[in-house]
């Protein structure tokens, strides 16, 4: 998201340039040029302040940053065109350059790919979650929808929550973060909250469970068939919900 559109401001051809400006940052330095969630993500990139100084910089040329920091350019105006970026000399001189293994790069990126396979599985389990129609033929059904509709938003924005606090985790570890953007985690009660649970959950001790029964799988199989049985709409969410508990690997 451009500053630009982040403003919400006519864009064109430079917010493509802008986003091909953050991939590159990401495969030379293995993070993205901004961080935080939300609100605290959009006002960070309409400042447009860019930090090449931490040491997954250190050995990347000087005429890469620049490309960089003018394709990250705030205004998009003074962002380059396409024909100006293949003729930029870190493009154009490529041949001449020192060859250098960025290291600290490959980690870098190693634990971005890691962030983003758990962002990954948590957008998994929301959308394990299967929406019911709202159309049913009696009022207490659709009233029944409708608290379940209910529920199901509400635990879609716990995921999102959940999702944001990450993108903030990774604020907080990077000690290049905005100045602006952390004094607003700071002041985030609610993240604060998040953060304390976090905390406990990986604090607890699970306790090894008893081995399940020799006839387990026997009745959960009876369990199913008595479910699957029984007629009616009512509950039919829930209902499929057990069915599928019950016939999982994990159970």
């Amino acid at each position: 998201m451009a500053p630009e559109v982040v403003a919400r401001r006519v864009y064109g051809k430079p917010c493509d340039v802008w986003g091909a400006g953050v991939m590159l940052h990401v495969l030379l330095s293995g993070r993205l040029p901004f961080h935080g969630s939300g609100k605290r993500l959009q006002d960070a990139i309409a400042r447009g302040r860019v930090a090449l100084d931490t040491p997954e910089w250190k050995h990347v040329s000087s005429t890469a940053k620049d490309l960089v920091l003018k394709m990250l350019a705030p205004n998009p105006i003074s962002r380059p065109t396409i024909t100006e970026i293949l003729d930029h000399p870190w493009i154009r001189d490529r041949d001449k350059l020192q060859r250098i293994h960025l290291g600290d790069t490959v980690e870098e990126l190693k634990r971005y790919n890691a962030r983003r396979k758990l962002k990954a599985a948590v957008q998994t389990v929301a959308g394990g979650v299967a929406m019911d129609p709202l159309c049913c033929a009696d009022t207490d059904s659709t009233s029944e929808s409708l608290n379940e509709w209910a529920d199901e938003e509400a635990g879609l924005e716990a995921i999102q929550k959940i999702l944001d606090s990450l993108d903030d985790i990774i604020a907080l570890q990077d000690a290049n973060c905005d100045p602006d953007v952390l004094a607003g985690m700071l002041r985030d009660v609610k993240l604060h909250e998040l953060l304390q649970l976090f905390d406990r959950i990986s604090s607890s001790v699970i306790n090894p469970s008893r081995a399940p029964p020799g006839d387990a799988i026997s009745r959960c199989r009876d369990a199913i068939d008595a479910i699957s049985s029984t007629g009616g709409h009512k509950y039919g969410r829930e209902k499929s919900e057990l069915i599928g508990l019950l016939g999982s690997p994990h159970i």
